[in-house]
């Protein structure tokens, strides 16, 4: 309710000397007295009582809103992103939902609010660091070693911009970059591009058969509106460009290769709440695609495009202090009677916690990409348990369907699989380790994934 800002210029978080001390508590002194009256007023039993009534889920209508430490990003952009109308009604409960849509953007490392004689909504934040490097490390059993490096910035030729690269550095390295400029409801442009080199293991009956050698790239150009409930629809058209070398079985020398390319149009909408992106308790991430698979913008080998239709659901509800419950929904469907070429086919399978290729579908109990299938639904429940600050336990079941049609009961094959996972959330990102089993696999599976991702 009250800022208290004393001066601090030439002075920094070395500055130990007597000296230096003895100045900063002389400027803090000097800015609290500045304030005495707001402190004052404050303790006040009959100031709560005008700036704030006493009922659980108060009910406010402002006349105006002032935003206070905005540098880079205007009133407007703040305004829209709070959700807050001047002269409609608005609760407690959804201003608070506001600033945490404020907060979602990553934008600023701190907001408050006030009212000022009931009517004024007063707005503090500071701004988030607009340039950033980070660099990790990663271990996943289920591909390799990698570093990753990330460079963003904000604000690189507007106002709401940002310019975002992704690298990981290792035997199957990968490379992501985008730019996307965020002016909320209003439509504004986002280019992607991403390239990952991968290698896929073909599996029958359990045992592997032979391997993939894939190189994976995206080029993608679209328009997208975010809403002030973290609501993200957008409309996009991509390129993808598929270059494998097969080793079809280790008992043949039979060796086959191949290059496609697809120009795709999609529809998508997204939407995500969680409390956090490393080890959510509360919250839910939701994304849906209908796309468009061409092979010459037009039509897909002289016929009709193929149409796929995608949904991702995660939820995240927090049952008491020590346990979260956990879900996980995930639908890809092809709408057309046949097989779509191999590289667009769903790959189901592993615990790869990146969300670096758009057709892998998580599964606990099989190896990494294991199952490759036309269209897959599938269902995960867990109870994670935190056991101390940093050390959690985890219980998972889940189950699929995979088939060439979903729609034809003789053609589908169900998958049930469970797993137990400890996680340490260590200073470079979770650290887990897994071990599932599945009907499909028929073997007790180890996992492994060690520091941090981005």
């Amino acid at each position: 309710d009250i800022y208290i800002h004393p001066d601090i210029n030439g002075y920094n978080t070395m500055s130990f000397y007597s000296e230096a001390v003895d100045t900063l508590i002389k400027r803090g002194e000097k800015a609290a007295l500045e304030k005495l009256s707001q402190l004052k007023a404050y303790s006040c039993p009959e100031y709560h009582d005008t700036i704030l009534p006493k009922i659980s889920n108060p009910v406010f209508t402002i006349n105006d809103i002032t935003i206070v430490g905005q540098k880079k990003y205007s009133p407007t952009y703040i305004r829209q992103k709070l959700g807050i109308e001047i002269g409609k009604p608005f609760t407690l409960d959804r201003l608070k939902y506001g600033i945490k849509c404020l907060y979602a953007t990553n934008d600023y490392e701190y907001i408050s609010f006030r009212f000022i004689e009931k009517d004024v909504l007063e707005i503090f934040c500071k701004e988030r660091r607009i340039n950033m490097i980070n660099i990790g490390i990663n271990y996943e059993s289920g591909t390799s070693a990698s570093v990753l490096l990330n460079y963003t910035y904000k604000n690189l030729l507007f106002n709401g911009d940002l310019l975002s690269v992704d690298a990981k550095l290792s035997n199957y390295p990968g490379l992501k970059a985008s730019y996307v400029l965020d002016k909320g409801a209003i439509p504004a442009p986002h280019i992607m591009f991403q390239y990952n080199n991968l290698r896929l293991n073909f599996y029958k009956n359990g045992k592997r058969t032979g391997n993939s050698l894939l190189n994976f790239g995206t080029l993608e150009l679209g328009i997208h509106s975010t809403g002030y409930n973290l609501f993200t629809v957008g409309l996009a058209t991509n390129l993808e460009f598929f270059d494998h070398y097969d080793i079809v079985n280790y008992t043949d020398t039979t060796l086959k290769s191949s290059t496609k390319i697809y120009y795709n149009y999609k529809f998508y909408a997204m939407y995500d709440s969680r409390n956090s992106s490393a080890i959510p308790s509360s919250g839910s991430k939701f994304y849906t695609c209908l796309k468009l698979y061409t092979d010459n913008f037009l039509t897909m080998d002289n016929q009709i495009p193929l149409v796929n239709f995608m949904l991702k659901h995660d939820g995240y509800i927090k049952i008491s202090k020590h346990f979260t419950f956990t879900h996980n929904v995930t639908t890809r469907l092809f709408f057309t009677q046949t097989t779509p070429p191999d590289l667009i086919l769903s790959f189901t399978g592993g615990d790869y916690k990146p969300d670096f290729y758009e057709y892998y579908i998580p599964f606990y109990g099989l190896r990494f990409l294991e199952v490759i299938s036309k269209d897959v639904a599938s269902l995960m429940m867990g109870i994670r348990y935190q056991v101390s600050k940093r050390n959690f336990i985890s219980f998972y079941s889940n189950g699929a369907t995979t088939s060439n049609s979903l729609f034809i009961k003789e053609d589908r094959e169900f998958i049930g699989g469970c797993g137990i996972e400890y996680t340490y959330n260590s200073i470079l990102g979770p650290m887990s380790y897994t071990l599932s089993y599945s009907n499909a696999s028929k073997t007790l599976l180890t996992y492994i994934s060690l520091g941090y991702r981005f």
